[in-house]
């Protein structure tokens, strides 16, 4: 069931989504090496989606396991899962929905399911090295929406891509448009 209130924004699958890392635990640490990495020295979104219908169901990595410590990579509905958060939604503008709807059902089978992975978390220190060590082939929440973005031809690489830089792309690439940014 999706729960949206009057005036908040309408999501479109292929969008992607940040926004503040659920876990208040992993926000901090994730903000500030985000910074140091920025050229400004400012991060904001500590977490990426993707938005996989038009009724606002995402595809993320981090999704908690009810009952254990355990994240996963899985689905959820957008604004249940973040209303009052600060989001920024962005929107390429040569999105292919067909291409879309025909490849993303077996990125879904290949990566649902599975476990958040973790180490990939403390290579986020050195971006550079995240491009040259992935052992599994998927990374943090960030990465995977950038995976899907590199294999629709919209990015040139997908390793070491953290929130912030893909909110940076969202807000300084040409081919990019914010749709929406502010709290849900």
């Amino acid at each position: 069931m999706m729960i949206r209130s009057k005036g908040t924004p309408s999501v479109r699958a292929g969008d992607f989504v940040c926004t503040r890392n659920p876990s208040p635990v992993l926000r901090w640490p994730i903000n500030r090496v985000q910074a140091f990495w920025e050229l400004d020295g400012r991060a904001e979104y500590s977490h990426a989606l993707r938005i996989i219908n038009d009724n606002g169901m995402t595809f993320e990595a981090g999704i908690r396991v009810p009952g254990k410590r355990l994240h996963v990579i899985g689905t959820q509905d957008f604004y249940r899962a973040y209303a009052g958060s600060k989001v920024i939604i962005a929107r390429h503008e040569a999105f292919d929905y067909e291409r879309f709807a025909d490849r993303f059902p077996a990125f879904f089978e290949q990566y649902c399911g599975r476990i958040y992975p973790y180490h990939r978390l403390v290579l986020m220190v050195f971006p550079q090295l995240m491009k040259y060590l992935n052992i599994h082939d998927f990374g943090v929440c960030s990465e995977l929406v950038a995976k899907q973005l590199f294999a629709e031809g919209l990015m040139t690489h997908w390793k070491g891509v953290y929130p912030a830089w893909l909110a940076d792309m969202a807000k300084h690439y040409k081919q990019w448009r914010v749709v929406y940014e502010g709290v849900l």
